[in-house]
């Protein structure tokens, strides 16, 4: 069963024990660090770690151990792309290639008359697609009708005349 203290008449002890922990500790009977927070000065834990700034570490260190293991994490990804920038077997093996597709010139020059002959082709449909449209158009379709601004004239003089 529990009871008020009956010095501060606060908090809630148990019948056996005398006083509550907050009481003890004002009194000298506990260790006040066990029982009431620290205050903002007494924080002492270390400094903000400055990539995150979100853990604390110590004055020694230079980060905290999450960015720790970012940054381990990112050095070995970089070092195995290094490594395999480094391997110069494929670009030999490229260069043996390369050597293999010599071209002639007059293949060279067959290929471009070709690639000259497509695009011609190609122009040559654009411009007759172009001539397929009909232009039956009459002058006079464009011409302002007079007959409208009459009938506009009657009609405000036949009102005027109401």
């Amino acid at each position: 069963m529990f009871i008020l203290c009956p010095r501060c008449e606060l908090n809630y002890i148990q019948e056996e024990e005398q006083y509550c922990k907050v009481c003890k500790a004002e009194m000298g009977l506990l260790d006040p660090a066990d029982v009431f927070m620290p205050e903002d000065d007494e924080l002492t834990e270390g400094k903000l770690c400055p990539i995150c700034k979100i853990n604390y570490i110590e004055d020694d260190e230079d980060m905290c151990p999450s960015c720790r293991r970012q940054k381990d994490a990112q050095d070995a990804q970089e070092k195995d792309v290094d490594f395999n920038d480094d391997d110069w077997s494929d670009d030999e093996a490229d260069e043996e290639d390369d050597e293999d597709m010599e071209i002639s010139l007059e293949e060279m020059e067959e290929e471009e008359e070709e690639k000259a002959a497509e695009e011609e082709r190609k122009q040559s449909r654009r411009n007759s697609d172009d001539d397929d449209f009909v232009y039956d158009v009459n002058p006079d379709d464009f011409l302002e009708d007079d007959d409208e601004e009459d009938e506009e004239d009657d009609d405000e003089k036949e009102e005027d005349e109401d």
